[in-house]
């Protein structure tokens, strides 16, 4: 996954992780809705096979990680980074 978002930001691309989703659908499908609220699970209920159209998967694989991918700017601030030696003591 670092080298698919290292490789994105060499393009220019911006990475967004969407893993509420998966995580949602996997407590749905395989914890059986434990935790979940009655409309949550009517909503997640009703937008899975949704999902499963756009995104098939063969059993017994499962969801991972899902991203929105954009085009993206070049950076115009970068934020600023201490040096390793001041954050890091080896012991």
């Amino acid at each position: 996954m670092q080298r698919l978002w290292l490789a994105a930001t060499r393009a220019h691309l911006a990475l967004q992780p969407m893993t509420a989703l998966p995580y949602l659908f996997a407590r749905l499908t395989r914890g059986a809705g434990v935790g979940l609220y009655e409309p949550e699970l009517s909503a997640l209920s009703h937008l899975y096979p949704r999902y499963r159209h756009l995104f098939p998967l063969p059993c017994p694989a499962t969801d991972v990680f899902l991203f929105r991918v954009s085009r993206a700017p070049d950076v115009e601030i970068v934020s600023l980074r201490r040096p390793i030696e001041d954050i890091l003591v080896a012991l």
